[in-house]
């Protein structure tokens, strides 16, 4: 939450005109200090914030779907504007954005049909990125689900859930 609220904390501790005021977005909290954007591309480079959602939605944990649950919880609002800055860099730099994107956008309400025809052309373009493609599942299957009320509930191996023990076993 903290990289969506903290531009509005930076201006209650700081005078205007104060450099720390010109980052629209922080991407990261370093040791040293938070990394922030002036805009909605980090360091220039379009591919980190729009295919692979790093900044705000990128995770290797494959918690995408959680967190993007928290954000349209917690704020929408701002997930929102920051969805919609996303466009505009989509349609400048002629790339469209990856599926966690699709994902969040899904969980706000915008046209599904117009999510998977992106999905379908940054597949076609780009195919699968690594081991950031075994979020895809994730983020394809909770777009999908988006708006539905079909929530999965409890994470765990198969081999531990309690109708598991009533299947025979194989051989």
């Amino acid at each position: 939450m903290a990289r969506f609220l903290l531009p509005a904390y930076v201006k209650t501790l700081t005078a205007e005109g104060d450099p720390w005021r010109r980052s629209k977005y922080f991407w990261s909290m370093h040791e040293h200090r938070p990394a922030g954007s002036k805009s909605v591309i980090m360091r220039g480079d379009t591919w980190s914030i729009l295919q692979l959602g790093i900044g705000m939605y990128d995770t290797s944990k494959g918690t995408g779907p959680e967190i993007v649950a928290l954000y349209k919880a917690l704020v929408p609002k701002l997930v929102d504007a920051y969805e919609r800055d996303l466009l505009a860099a989509e349609q400048k730099h002629g790339e469209d954005v990856g599926w966690s994107h699709l994902m969040s956008r899904a969980f706000l309400g915008w046209p599904k049909q117009e999510l998977a025809a992106t999905a379908r052309r940054s597949f076609k373009k780009r195919g699968a990125l690594g081991w950031q493609s075994t979020e895809y599942l994730h983020n394809l299957g909770a777009m999908a689900a988006a708006g539905s009320g079909f929530h999965l509930l409890e994470w765990q191996p198969a081999a531990t859930c309690p109708a598991s023990s009533t299947r025979p076993s194989r051989p």
